[in-house]
């Protein structure tokens, strides 16, 4: 017959008057006669009541440390396909590798030269969460050397490499902005690109214009996108 190795196991109130070896483990289990482990381990140190808990975490007993993950490693959730049998869609990857919030530094440029700004304010925060980026940008500019249409630049992560698969951006503010009468501003994200190209529509529907790069002009913006990170 095989050997068999079988930690020592007690309930909270059992843990809360053993002192284990250096080095002991043991298993918290519940109260019932079969004693049976609640998934919490703890590893004894010789002097602690107790012995220090392992566990992922509890409700009652929460994690007082960060979990840590090595680059490029993280959650997968392995429920591959769709659960919806009669959905159309195919599940790419199920790696939840990455979050992180952060700010970068937006800008305006001109498509004909780029040039530069002098900015009275020019911030910008983000959250990234897998592949998927939300960004805020609030710029205000009161002199600018480039030329052509107006442009925006610097998105904290290069839009994702997809054709014909664009990325709205919603405008809180424009202001001191010069467009055709009764045409409101749009912009969109460019594949494979940190920039974003901007637009004017007529109100009543119609085709679109550029918006001329202004020397001066105070926007307000949040953009959801895909990116190749």
């Amino acid at each position: 017959m095989a050997n068999r190795l079988q930690h020592l196991r007690g309930s909270e109130a059992e843990h809360s008057t053993f002192t284990g070896a250096k080095g002991e483990i043991s298993l918290v289990t519940d109260t019932s006669a079969n004693r049976i482990p609640t998934g919490e381990v703890r590893v004894h140190d010789g002097t602690t009541a107790g012995g220090l808990p392992l566990a992922l975490g509890t409700t009652s007993k929460p994690l007082t440390n960060n979990i840590v993950l090595g680059s490029g490693v993280g959650i997968n959730f392995n429920n591959y396909g769709s659960e919806d049998s009669n959905s159309a869609t195919t599940v790419g990857n199920n790696l939840l590798d990455d979050y992180e919030i952060g700010s970068w530094t937006p800008t305006v440029i001109g498509t004909s030269s780029a040039g530069s700004g002098t900015y009275l304010a020019q911030n910008g925060r983000y959250t990234k969460i897998g592949n998927v980026v939300t960004a805020t940008a609030y710029l205000n500019w009161t002199a600018h050397t480039g030329s052509g249409n107006m442009k925006f630049a610097g998105l904290p992560f290069t839009v994702l490499n997809a054709h014909n698969v664009f990325y709205s951006v919603s405008f809180g503010l424009v202001r001191n902005v010069t467009l055709t009468a009764s045409n409101l501003m749009t912009g969109y994200a460019v594949f494979n690109q940190t920039t974003i190209d901007v637009e004017q529509y007529p109100i009543g529907g119609g085709n679109s214009t550029p918006v001329a790069l202004d020397t001066s002009a105070e926007i307000m913006y949040t953009i959801t996108y895909f990116s190749n990170d």
